[in-house]
């Protein structure tokens, strides 16, 4: 015959806080299931629509989202913004700013955005006013290095996008 061992206090309040616990839903994405996208820039809302996924250039790499994601907020850095719409992908050279993700939502806050259709020249372009703009400001004294280096990189985004 099994002895019934006593039931300590420690098992009486794991018991009872199990059944008072709320159930934790999971966030798995669904199959088919949507992301809105919004990208902001301070001049107006870039984009605005539902996405399967995006990819956003950030600090430490790459970050794929997908609906459902965990909520966090990112930075990003001047790069390639890979976005997949349900019959189309599209990337975008973005400037340097911040991603703020929701289960169903990103909002993009970005100081800039250029779209497919900037052609390399431009690019090409403002890479020349940003050297310009380093050297002048150089020979002043006035040199904001990370100011320029931004500017630069931003500029070698736009012309990475157009060569891709």
């Amino acid at each position: 015959m099994s002895e019934q061992l006593p039931v300590t206090s420690d098992q009486k309040s794991r018991d009872s806080m199990d059944s008072k616990t709320p159930t934790i839903h999971s966030t798995r994405r669904a199959e088919g299931a949507k992301l809105r996208l919004q990208i902001i820039t301070p001049e107006k809302i870039t984009y605005d629509g539902e996405v399967e996924s995006v990819t956003i250039p950030g600090a430490d790499g790459e970050l794929g989202i997908l609906s459902g994601h965990v909520g966090l907020v990112v930075p990003i850095v001047p790069g390639i913004l890979h976005i997949v719409e349900k019959d189309d992908e599209k990337e975008l050279a973005i400037g340097a700013g911040f991603a703020e993700v929701f289960a169903n939502k990103i909002e993009i806050l970005t100081d800039m955005v250029v779209s497919e259709e900037t052609s390399e020249t431009a690019a090409s372009e403002a890479i020349q006013r940003a050297e310009e703009a380093m050297r002048e400001k150089a020979e002043d004294g006035g040199l904001d290095p990370d100011a320029m280096a931004a500017a630069l990189t931003t500029a070698v985004a736009q012309i990475r996008r157009k060569r891709k």
